[in-house]
């Protein structure tokens, strides 16, 4: 026997592989920012072991009850690491290891082959919705409540395969845990069904034996929902949808929302990009070709192999997808690519049973040549799926862009003021691009600053600036251009000047040149304003708003010269308007004094 024949060897090495794999896909950046929810998680921790313990009896402020997933990393680590983000990676790719292990073992217990459990745990561990999961602790109850779910799964599978109680046990003790990870779970029993099927034991006294499953699912249904009344999802609108679709929120809606979000579902499983949520992955033509000729292969095999003693595999895990992402099919513009990460390890069983058939018939006639399709297939994969995932951790909005947002913003805040006053108010105009929801509606200044005696409003919640605020506790910023901006100094010499501005386009603002030095000249023009005062706001060298007046000739211009009195640096122009009108126009343009 050859290093590689020993089992134990290969299952090392492909671990090992994996290990790299998943470096080179999603630990790479393991120093980036936090993202929203993994903000608002951090703000909204537990403080005391009193209040983690009555986390157990009601509801997460953010409406959900999730106390073993969401109240475990935070109140560990932020009173060690605080802000510093890169040890919180950690456990979220521990958990993420572990789902990674128990897709393995749960393949290579239903199929009792190490190729196709390979195959499907390789798959499931390089699918695009892991590009979310593995991204912050914000997603740690979709990697807990999986590895439960598949936890109590395989304990289950022991007991019907060997009658032992203590199996029975840790699989209703699992279960118990995947419900305190994520709701979600409550499909668990459902599941058991299908496997009891796939086994053939379909008395009635053999299905009693997922009885207790039930009866756990009763239990956490009373308590969650009609006790602690989960406020997660809108369930007056199931049967009465709202003429108008939400922009955010959770509200189940029965009919047309189950088959266009299953029609997205049935794209993202083969990881082709589909909708607004995948807009930030920008492949090429022939990616986008592959993954499609990816899809048709799969299909046309399982189709066949229903046809063949694999069908129940396949039909398992088919069963397996549709019923744990059934939930979120209902959810009206809430449907979101992470939803697929515990389907995904049961049609994972598809994808290992279709290729490990493809292997052994090429096999037949030429091995080179089925290992050479193998991994020529799943190499490509990997290859498009690594794009899609890099590019979604660096750009999507609820991942690389969000934390980008909240890190700049911050990074501005502390540049301008690096202390702020006691008892003092912060105000941001983001009207242009909200912060709001990067920034835990303020929790992110009030943990940055080590304080809570700030209060901090945005525009784009609905607030307006507070009144009665002395001069020197109140602080305006505007967020423009992805840059936090003191407006402070505008706003008490002209409050108009802090006011929204126009984005429409009528008129626009051009700077002649982008350059000059001492001795040269520039002109200012704005188009459809001709021989009037106007009133601009700007920054020098990314300081406070200033704000200045000029008039326009009749050609829309105003001439500037450039002394040796000049201050040197850049100026950053962001708004103006005709003196003694209302309205303010947005502005983008600079030019630096050399």
């Amino acid at each position: 026997m050859t290093y590689l024949e020993n089992p134990r060897t290969r299952l090392a090495v492909f671990f090992g592989f994996l290990l790299l794999v998943d470096w080179y896909l999603y630990f790479w950046d393991i120093g980036h920012f936090f993202q929203a929810d993994t903000m608002f998680l951090l703000y909204h921790r537990p403080t005391s072991v009193t209040e983690f313990l009555r986390e157990f009896i009601k509801t997460h402020p953010s409406g959900w009850y999730r106390p073993l997933a969401n109240e475990i990393i935070e109140p560990i680590f932020y009173p060690l690491l605080g802000l510093n983000p890169a040890i919180y990676r950690i456990p979220v790719y521990a958990v993420f290891i572990a789902d990674t292990i128990a897709v393995y073992a749960l393949a290579l217990a239903i199929t009792r082959r190490q190729l196709p459990a390979a195959i499907a745990t390789l798959f499931f561990n390089i699918h695009t919705t892991n590009a979310f999961t593995t991204y912050d602790a914000g997603y740690l109850p979709e990697l807990l409540y999986t590895f439960f779910f598949i936890a109590s799964a395989l304990a289950y599978w022991r007991y019907l395969e060997h009658r032992t109680r203590w199996a029975l046990g840790i699989s209703l003790a699992c279960f118990a845990c995947a419900l305190l990870s994520k709701e979600a779970a409550a499909t668990l029993p459902f599941v058991l069904v299908a496997l009891h099927i796939f086994k053939g034991f379909t008395s009635r006294k053999q299905l009693l034996a997922a009885g207790g499953h039930f009866v756990v699912l009763g239990c956490y249904l009373a308590f969650a929902v009609g006790y602690l009344h989960v406020q997660g999802v809108a369930f007056d609108t199931v049967l009465n949808p709202p003429s108008a679709k939400p922009t955010g929120g959770y509200q189940l809606i029965l009919g047309k929302t189950i088959l266009e979000n299953a029609d997205y579902g049935t794209s993202w499983m083969f990881n082709i990009p589909r909708g607004w949520m995948t807009d930030d992955r920008h492949l090429e033509a022939g990616m986008v070709s592959f993954l499609k000729f990816f899809r048709a292969l799969v299909v046309v095999i399982a189709a066949f192999l229903l046809l063949k003693r694999e069908r129940k595999v396949v039909l398992l895990g088919t069963a397996w997808f549709l019923i744990t992402l059934g939930p979120t099919l209902p959810l009206l513009n809430h449907f979101l690519p992470y939803y697929l990460f515990l389907p995904i390890a049961g049609f994972s069983l598809v994808i290992g049973t279709v290729f490990a058939w493809l292997y052994d018939n090429i096999r037949r006639f030429q091995p080179a040549a089925a290992a050479a399709t193998i991994v020529v297939l799943l190499g490509g994969l990997l290859y498009v799926c690594g794009a899609s995932i890099h590019a979604d951790i660096r750009d999507h909005m609820w991942l690389g862009g969000s934390a980008r947002l909240a890190r700049s913003s911050l990074d501005d805040l502390k540049r301008l003021y690096p202390a702020l006053p006691s008892n003092g108010t912060i105000y941001i105009n983001d009207d242009e691009e909200p912060l709001a929801w990067h920034h835990s509606s303020g929790g992110l200044i009030k943990m940055a600053y080590n304080t809570k005696d700030v209060a901090v409003f945005y525009s784009s919640a609905g607030d307006a600036i507070p009144e009665g605020v002395p001069p020197d506790k109140l602080i305006l910023l505007r967020f423009q251009n992805k840059r936090l901006l003191d407006a402070t100094d505008v706003f008490i010499t002209d409050a108009r000047g802090f006011g929204p501005y126009n984005n429409s386009g009528a008129h626009t603002l051009r700077i002649s040149r982008s350059e000059v030095g001492v001795g040269d000249s520039f002109a200012l023009e704005i188009s459809g304003f001709r021989d009037a005062p106007v009133e601009l706001t700007y920054t020098f060298n990314e300081g406070r708003v200033q704000l200045f007046q000029t008039i326009l000739d009749h050609q829309g211009r105003a001439k500037f010269d450039v002394s040796k009195a000049t201050p040197k640096g850049s100026y950053h122009f962001l708004g103006f308007k005709v003196m003694g009108e209302p309205d303010w126009f947005r502005a983008d343009a600079a030019i630096t004094v050399r």
